[in-house]
């Protein structure tokens, strides 16, 4: 990747040009941490957790120091908690029932994620041509 190809869109993180995320690329070439703090998407920890398999970049070390620790270093050592996570999936960024796969995974974002919009009629049962048959 060229850092001269680098676009910043209007979104919320940036962008190639070719449309991959700069912050999923760093994850993946393990030159990032996911910040727990703020990320509430599978695919970023599933990169880190590729990226420590194979000891890429900051992985390859024997200790690494997270950045918070870094910033923070008369603070006790805590690793932040990872994503809760329902059958491999995380609270994301899905809130319609156009964007579901399953009625399971429409359970998952009614029930954990609270995404009450995908129950209309407040029948307990999301997104219900999808679930008319569960």
């Amino acid at each position: 990747m060229n850092p001269s190809r680098l676009i910043v869109m209007a979104e919320p993180w940036p962008r190639w040009s070719d449309h991959k995320s700069v912050n999923l690329e760093m994850i993946k070439a393990g030159m990032a941490w996911v910040y727990r703090k703020y990320n509430d998407d599978l695919i970023y920890y599933e990169a880190e957790e590729q990226a420590k398999r194979e000891r890429l970049g900051l992985w390859s070390q024997p200790n690494p120091q997270p950045p918070w620790e870094f910033r923070h270093p008369d603070q006790p050592s805590t690793e932040p908690t990872k994503l809760t996570s329902v059958d491999n999936r995380s609270c994301g960024l899905k809130h319609f029932c156009k964007e579901m796969t399953s009625c399971n995974e429409a359970k998952h974002y009614l029930n954990v994620c609270n995404i009450h919009a995908l129950d209309k009629d407040g029948d307990g049962v999301p997104c219900e041509k999808l679930c008319q048959s569960h």
